[in-house]
């Protein structure tokens, strides 16, 4: 991505989330050492996140694997927005 040659933007469907991680599931394998984006929408406010790969659990028979991504950047705003959903729906 033109932010950082060293982060890769990902797709997939967040499992869980918290304020300072996520996981994500998706049906490709990544590498530990390059960090990603993750980037989504809460109430119309797009979210871009700049995370670590942290750990990584896969269910070989389906092709899925659950990536979990500890958030290294993110903008005050965007950590406001989340810390109110996360708190009025989860």
């Amino acid at each position: 991505t033109p932010e950082d040659s060293n982060s890769k933007t990902i797709a997939g469907n967040i499992f869980k989330i918290n304020e300072s991680e996520a996981v994500v599931r998706i049906s490709q394998s990544l590498d530990y050492k390059t960090n990603y984006y993750l980037a989504f929408e809460i109430d119309s406010f797009n979210i871009k996140i700049n995370t670590k790969l942290l750990a990584e659990r896969t269910f070989l028979e389906q092709g899925i694997h659950y990536y979990t991504f500890k958030f290294l950047e993110i903008s005050e705003v965007a950590e406001n927005i989340l810390k109110k959903y996360i708190k009025t729906h989860l």
